[in-house]
């Protein structure tokens, strides 16, 4: 099977969600958490990721990260990778610590920027506990309203760009304010890669129909805003047709018989074309 790609690209910002196998603690006392924080530190510094907000819970951890080299899958390989075999390893145990990939949402800057850092800094509140986000230690939040040292490794600067105000003071304060009076949740599921507004879902779609059509991808990815297959088979050569059918099938996820049926021919014809064409591409 081949290795699922993820949506990379220069400039992207996500919130980087990894929960335990089964629900399992990923963190069991402070020492986890502190091993944890050096490796997401150093794995920063390695690939030029910034990180404006982060959460450490019991089974999971939260993490906003903005990739100028676009490259969040090393960096979270890196981080993941390194993190389990430090827990095996000191607990004693074997096989895997998270519960699949992490999930990566590519999130826009403006509102869905705010409400991802207001979502992250309400979570151990949210699971109850601690009663205020500022009590819970192993989160950004205290640090990012001035309550105490950041960590070296925190993107400071980025409240600003979330909440433009005069002086970080006042950016401290919206800040503060949105997550005191934030509601807890975000309207996603399983399948949301995009959060962000019609404008970046369309370059993410973009992309992923320019780079990423000849590969397995999540079907996740599909069910991004897409063009009308009418569209993606329009004004194409006898040659580049089976490459639109595949981008069709593989990357935008309509069914072979709707294809048959906008080319209007039989189902298996289109079958057959996407079995020689991955037949040439293993010889």
């Amino acid at each position: 099977m081949s290795k699922q790609r993820r949506i990379q690209f220069p400039g992207a910002t996500y919130h980087l969600m990894s929960r335990g196998n089964r629900k399992t603690r990923i963190f069991e006392d402070a020492r986890d958490r502190r091993t944890f924080l050096a490796i997401l530190s150093d794995a920063i510094e390695r690939y030029g990721v910034e990180c404006p907000s982060y959460c450490l819970v019991g089974t999971h951890y939260h993490c906003i990260a903005h990739t100028p080299r676009g490259n969040v899958a090393l960096f979270m390989k890196v981080v993941n990778g390194n993190y389990a075999q430090y827990f095996n390893r000191r607990h004693r145990l074997t096989g895997h610590l998270f519960g699949g990939p992490y999930k990566p949402l590519v999130i826009g800057d403006s509102c869905y920027l705010r409400t991802a850092m207001a979502y992250v800094a309400r979570n151990p509140v949210e699971a109850g506990l601690v009663a205020t986000p500022e009590k819970w230690q192993w989160s950004s939040y205290a640090a990012m309203v001035g309550l105490c040292d950041p960590e070296p490794f925190l993107a400071t600067a980025w409240l600003q760009r979330a909440f433009p105000s005069l002086t970080p003071e006042e950016s401290r304060q919206r800040f503060a304010n949105l997550v005191l009076n934030f509601h807890g949740e975000l309207v996603l599921d399983d399948r949301d890669v995009v959060f962000g507004d019609p404008e970046l879902q369309s370059e993410v779609r973009e992309l992923i129909g320019r780079t990423m059509y000849l590969s397995d991808i999540p079907r996740s990815y599909r069910a991004l805003a897409r063009p009308e297959l009418s569209k993606v088979l329009a004004s194409v050569t006898r040659r580049e047709r089976i490459t639109a059918i595949r981008r069709a099938h593989v990357v935008y996820g309509y069914l072979l018989s709707e294809i048959a049926r906008c080319l209007e021919v039989h189902p298996t014809t289109i079958s057959r074309l996407l079995a020689k064409s991955r037949n040439r591409r293993n010889q």
